[in-house]
């Protein structure tokens, strides 16, 4: 079987992906974030412009490439650097001078002034372009239109019959800024975090549409159970709470009506629940499960045969000091085990203390007699038992049970794990009556 066909990749399965680890794609946003900016410059600078127009009286063309390279080399030189210079000085703060400058006596070096300013020249529109860089905005504004007013007096000291025409005083404007840099991080942490998640998704062979578990194996989909909702809120659990939400308790009442459809007349009423890479969440579901017999006045039991990881003490809140261990090995009986009522209509049995044997404890004559017994005292019996990976107990429950309901996790359970537990089923001929999937949200509708 092929289990991961290109007609199976869809776009919003690749969104739920990316939605359902979002905290991931956050923090490796997040650290490129932090990455750019430490390596990115954190100073801006700023550019001043300044364009100067230059016509000799008789309005003709006196700005021959060596005039306009002669024009630059005025504009730069000494004496323009020390009007430059003094205007600085007079006109701004001096410590926001000296955070640019070098201030000494009253003085800026004119090489400091001259490495800032940049010039261009243009034959054709007889104009020259005036640049100025730093890293304050209102000095390089300055140095441009210091030269711009000054610009006459340097021009006609080599070119008298000529004049000046300014055509924009300058502005500051930002030159570079870290923030398109961080932007650029922050979208290549977005994007990479992204493409690892849809490559392990799409690779890992896992669960994406109930409707492939059912074409893959022929068994139906017993209920379809959400954990969060669109805004990342726990929907996971007790039915019986009073602020559970109306689609998941309908969600069960699904199952239980799926599960009622599934009986006939040799069947024991005693369904065992084990999962394929849904550890966490199997013994609330069981609980449920139970739950949701429960509330429709039938008398029902509710096992936990995990005597690896108990979980139901958990779910409700008690101490598990006494349960299956303790009457197998003797240490307690029966009727003192059982929790009376830990809902209306619902009875529980705990694990009792973690053995060093558990496998031999639920495979011994003595708890397949414990649990005959029991099936003569209630008319539906649910047993928590471990995930079919890795560990035999959960045959062995469903052996005695003779239904076995396996639970999938949305996008987690792979199709190799499932296939190998369906075939350690059928191998136990032991019935099942279908898959619950779970672990999906608002944003990720199974149909």
């Amino acid at each position: 079987m092929n289990c991961c066909d290109a007609e199976d990749i869809k776009i919003s399965n690749l969104i739920a992906v990316i939605l359902r680890k979002f905290w991931i794609v956050l923090v490796v946003t997040i650290a490129f974030g932090i990455y750019g900016f430490s390596i990115v410059p954190h100073s801006n600078t700023y550019r001043s412009v300044l364009h100067i127009n230059f016509q000799n009286h008789e309005n003709q063309d006196i700005t021959s490439s060596y005039l306009l390279k002669t024009y630059t080399i005025v504009m730069t030189g000494d004496q323009a650097m020390e009007d430059i210079s003094d205007a600085l000085v007079s006109s701004c703060d001096l410590k926001r001078v000296n955070k640019v400058f070098n201030v000494t006596d009253g003085k800026i070096v004119p090489h400091e002034i001259r490495i800032c300013i940049a010039i261009d020249f243009s034959y054709e529109h007889q104009m020259l372009t005036v640049y100025a860089t730093t890293s304050d905005p209102y000095i390089s504004e300055k140095i441009c239109n210091t030269l711009a007013e000054n610009a006459d007096r340097y021009i006609s000291e080599i070119a008298p019959q000529g004049n000046v025409n300014i055509i924009n005083r300058a502005e500051p404007y930002s030159e570079s800024s870290m923030l398109p840099d961080v932007i650029k991080y922050l979208a290549m942490g977005f994007g990479i975090s992204c493409a690892v998640l849809i490559a392990i998704d799409v690779i890992g062979k896992s669960v994406k549409d109930p409707n492939e578990l059912i074409r893959i194996f022929s068994k139906p989909v017993l209920g379809k159970l959400k954990t969060r909702n669109l805004f990342g809120k726990d929907c996971s659990s007790l039915i019986s709470d009073e602020n559970v939400s109306a689609d998941v308790l309908e969600s069960y009442k699904t199952i239980r009506t799926e599960l009622l459809y599934s009986l006939d007349d040799s069947d024991k009423n005693i369904f065992a629940v084990s999962g394929v890479g849904t550890k966490k969440n199997n013994p609330l579901i069981a609980a449920n499960i139970a739950l949701a017999f429960a509330m429709t006045g039938k008398k029902t039991l509710l096992i936990d045969a995990n005597l690896r990881e108990p979980g139901l003490n958990n779910v409700f809140n008690i101490e598990n000091n006494t349960g299956i261990s303790s009457v197998i090995s003797g240490n307690s009986e029966l009727n003192d085990t059982i929790r009376h009522s830990v809902s209306e209509n619902l009875d529980l049995i705990l694990s009792g203390p973690i053995p060093d044997n558990p496998s031999e404890i639920l495979s011994s004559d003595e708890f397949s007699s414990v649990l005959n017994a029991l099936d003569s005292l209630y008319d539906y019996i649910i047993i928590s038992t471990p995930c079919l990976t890795g560990v035999g107990d959960a045959l062995i429950m469903g052996k005695l049970a003779r239904n076995l309901i396996l639970t999938v996790r949305y996008s987690r359970s792979k199709y190799p794990d499932i296939a190998s537990a369906i075939n350690q089923i059928n191998a136990l001929m032991i019935k099942m009556p279908g898959f619950i999937v779970e672990g999906f949200t608002d944003y990720k509708r199974l149909k």
